[in-house]
C-alpha cells in the first residue's frame, strides 16, 4: 500500500466561497464608486460655473450690466473648447458638453458626455435682482441616476420644474427635470 502525502492547497469549495464573497462586495463597492465619480463631475460644475457667476456679478458692479461674452469676465474658462457664438450667446463647446453665458439671462455649464446634467446660475436684473442656481438633468426620469445627483445637491426629492423642451446647444431640444438649489 502506498501512503501518497498530502498535498497542501485549497479546496474548490474554499475558492469559490473567496470568489463568491468577492463578487459581493465588488457589487456593493462598485455603485457607491461610481455614485461619488459622478458627484465629483458634478461638484466639477458648481465650481465652474460658481467662479462665472461670481465674476458676472463683479462685472455687473463694476459696468453696471453683465457680460455677454466669457473675455469680458475675470474668470479662467477650461482650454480646449471651441468658441462660437450661436442666438446671442457666447457658447464655448467642450467633448465633455459645454459653457454658455447670455442665454435667457444666465450663464451655465453642462455635462452631456459623462453626467448628463448641467448647473446654471439665472439673474433677472441688476446685483439685487432674481437670481440663483438650479441643477438640470437631461431626462425626466426621477429614479435616473442624473435626476438622483440633482436630488442629492439640491435638497429636493421632486423637480421643481418638469420641462418637454430643454434647449441643449447648439440646438437640440429634450425633456428634462430643473431642481432649483
Amino acid at each position: 500500500m502506498y501512503n501518497f502525502p498530502m498535498k497542501r492547497g485549497f479546496t474548490l469549495i474554499e475558492l469559490l466561497v473567496t470568489v463568491l464573497i468577492i463578487a459581493i462586495l465588488a457589487g456593493i463597492a462598485l455603485p457607491m464608486y461610481q455614485k461619488s465619480v459622478q458627484r465629483s463631475k458634478y461638484s466639477t460644475l458648481m465650481s465652474l460655473v460658481n467662479s462665472m457667476a461670481n465674476a458676472s456679478e463683479n462685472y455687473y458692479l463694476t459696468h453696471g450690466v453683465y457680460a455677454e461674452n466669457f473675455d469680458d469676465l475675470d474668470v479662467s474658462v477650461p482650454s480646449g473648447g471651441t468658441r462660437g457664438d450661436i442666438n446671442g450667446m457666447d457658447l464655448i463647446t467642450y467633448d465633455w458638453g459645454f459653457c454658455n453665458l447670455g442665454m435667457q439671462n444666465n450663464l451655465m455649464c453642462a455635462n452631456t458626455q459623462q453626467i448628463n446634467n448641467n448647473y446654471q446660475y439665472y439673474y433677472k436684473s441688476g446685483a439685487s435682482g432674481t437670481k440663483g442656481f438650479v441643477c438640470i438633468a437631461y431626462t425626466t426620469d426621477v429614479t435616473d441616476r442624473f435626476n438622483r445627483i440633482c436630488q442629492s445637491f439640491s435638497g429636493r426629492e421632486t423637480p421643481s420644474i418638469t420641462a418637454a423642451s430643454c434647449r441643449i446647444p447648439p440646438n437640440a431640444v429634450i425633456s428634462c427635470n430643473v431642481y432649483k438649489m
